[in-house]
Parts: structure tokens; C-alpha cells; sequence
């Protein structure tokens, strides 16, 4: 399912250079997603922690 058959041919050249032959399917859509989420999730968890702290700081002054 996940496996394409691939030539083990070397790159193709052109008159301009290499030859662009990238096609993009669903799995690298999903390998982008994943790779996204493993960069920002650390931000996200600090951001969300941080402000869970200061509410319940001021949550606490405020009593």
C-alpha cells in the first residue's frame, strides 16, 4: 500500500539541468503535518502551560 516501485536509475539530466520530477501525494502531505506538529508542539505546550500558571496564580492573589 505504502511501498511505490522506483527505478534504481540514476538522475536525469536535461538540456537545462536536472530534471524536476517530484510528484506529491497524500503520505508527504501527511509526513509534512507530522512534521509540523513535532516543531510546534513544544511552543504550543509552553505557551498553554504558562498562561494555565498565571490564571491560577491570579486565581490564587485575588482569593
Amino acid at each position: 500500500m505504502f511501498r511505490k516501485k522506483r527505478q534504481n536509475e540514476g538522475p536525469k539530466y536535461s538540456e537545462n539541468g536536472l530534471e524536476d520530477d517530484l510528484v506529491f501525494d497524500w503520505t508527504d502531505i501527511l509526513a509534512f503535518i507530522i512534521a509540523a506538529f513535532q516543531v510546534l508542539f513544544p511552543y504550543v505546550v509552553g505557551v498553554v502551560g504558562s498562561y494555565l500558571v498565571v490564571v491560577f496564580l491570579l486565581s490564587l492573589w485575588i482569593k
